[in-house]
């Protein structure tokens, strides 16, 4: 598995070797604990250099063993496809593309303890701005949480502080933000008229780069990340 990862890395390497100018390789590792789903962002651009990722071309589909198990998002709920022990995995699977600028969010179910990890071209501009509408949200859903929106910070901020980030400061009055806890989607609410803006628990709250967390909000509004590193160009 890591013989595969470390080939994939430095078949990266080599491409930004040949423009340097212009691409710059970068790594984020996602910790799978067994049976349990996490949810991810893809915050690199694929080997193509596209802001497009096709399942089949990364090399996270060798890293997960078989029987885990991963949820691409399909309308409004979300597709799943397993890893067969004969046949490994299907072709739609492999077919599946994520678009890096919708934070390329996929859900995660692997069959054991295990880290795996995406290799891509760190994106260069600026800012990425993810524009919100009102979220009907009267149906709960605290697995998928498919009827709101999925945000993450771009590559490779952590985000130590949830109160203390932009995500916090841009997502509006009464807005709700979510996270994934355990095997369920918390709620935390912004609420400007208490002594403390968000419900509690939100103070301890973080998300590491390559996480994601889910937004609900009531009216438009956009969510703008900055760029969180100097490419030196």
């Amino acid at each position: 598995m890591m013989k595969k990862f470390l080939a994939a890395f430095l078949a990266l390497c080599s491409l930004a070797a040949a423009d340097p100018g212009r691409k710059i390789v970068g790594v984020i590792k996602y910790d799978c604990p067994s049976n349990s789903t996490i949810y991810v962002s893809i915050p690199l651009k694929s080997r193509n250099a596209t802001d497009t990722w096709r399942f089949g071309d990364m090399s996270l589909k060798d890293q997960l063993i078989k029987g885990s198990t991963i949820y691409v998002p399909s309308g409004v709920s979300w597709a799943s496809f397993s890893k067969s022990s004969l046949s490994g995995w299907l072709t739609r699977a492999l077919n599946q593309e994520f678009d890096r600028k919708g934070f390329g969010t996929m859900g995660i179910n692997s069959r054991t303890n295990q880290m795996v990890f995406i290799a891509g071209y760190v994106p260069t501009e600026e800012t990425t701005t993810v524009h919100l509408y009102p979220t009907n949200n009267n149906t709960q859903d605290t697995r998928f949480h498919y009827y709101n929106y999925i945000v993450a910070p771009p590559y490779p901020a952590d985000i130590t502080s949830f109160v203390d980030s932009e995500l916090a400061e841009q997502v509006p009055d009464m807005g709700k933000v979510y996270f994934y806890e355990g095997s369920e989607w918390q709620e935390y609410i912004k609420d400007p008229e208490g002594d403390d803006p968000w419900s509690p628990g939100a103070h301890e709250k973080s998300l590491p780069a390559g996480t994601v967390a889910s937004v609900a909000v009531s009216n438009d509004c956009d969510i703008i990340w900055q760029r969180p590193y100097q490419l030196g160009e």
